[in-house]
């Protein structure tokens, strides 16, 4: 536990800016269990950029509508 912490702390410390948003979708309760487990570890920072989301319906919130598929809740087509 120890050297998983510290692998995080590392990561968090050189590394969080190149992530500007973590969105995850379609989650199952082992992902939200082992999600609650690890957040502790991580920085406020770090943890305000990953945002689990059960289904995707509330993408919109974070991708404009015209440019998610309409399979996500956007008005965005295959082409």
């Amino acid at each position: 536990m120890q050297t998983v912490r510290a692998l995080t702390q590392t990561l968090q410390d050189y590394y969080a800016e190149r992530l500007g948003s973590f969105i995850v979708i379609h989650v199952n309760w082992f992902y939200r269990f082992m999600f609650q487990c690890m957040k502790p570890m991580l920085s406020k920072r770090t943890r305000d950029k990953v945002n689990v989301l059960g289904n995707p319906k509330g993408l919109s919130k974070f991708i404009p509508r015209d440019q998610l598929l309409t399979d996500y809740g956007g008005t965005s087509v295959r082409e």
